[in-house]
């Protein structure tokens, strides 16, 4: 123990339950996404050739054919991407890392490309082009007719406060 009262060793014990914290929960959603990944592509596996209904949801054999070539993209492009880094900084991996490079690449691309086409509409069902309808153009109603002006009489019976 310091004998020194800066507050650097709460500090450092601090950052490090946040360090320690932020790799739990990467570890977590790591695994997550794997699990995630792996249901996905056996259901996308099962609608290869012919779509399949699944809790209100089709799943069509191109939205199952994007989906594993998105992962496969992702199991390329990560371990890429990743000896491109190492070797611009000259920084050494451990070989059993690599594993983890290619699935958690299929994970992310698989997941996240599917979850981009989606939501740019790259599956939503085509739109019908029909021939747009005539447009008849309806005259609006007359207006109600004013009532005719007339000058006040003398004998017009005012009421008057009392």
């Amino acid at each position: 123990m310091s004998n020194r009262n800066d507050g650097s060793s709460e500090f450092a014990i601090g950052a490090g339950v946040m360090a320690a914290s932020a790799i739990i929960l990467f570890v977590v959603f790591y695994v997550l996404a794997l699990i995630v990944a792996i249901i996905f592509t056996v259901i996308a596996a099962c609608a290869w050739h012919k779509p399949i209904r699944l809790a209100g949801n089709v799943i069509t054999p191109a939205e199952a054919r994007f989906f594993v070539h998105a992962g496969m993209a992702g199991a390329c492009v990560a371990p890429a991407f990743v000896w491109f880094i190492c070797a611009l900084f000259a920084v050494p991996v451990r070989e059993d890392m690599w594993l983890h490079f290619f699935f958690g690449g299929y994970a992310f691309g698989s997941i996240v490309l599917t979850a981009m086409a989606d939501k740019t509409g790259m599956f939503a069902p085509p739109v019908e082009n029909r021939p747009a309808e005539p447009h008849i153009e309806i005259a609006p109603p007359p207006a109600p007719r004013p009532e005719p002006f007339r000058f006040a009489r003398w004998e017009d019976d005012e009421e008057r406060p009392s």
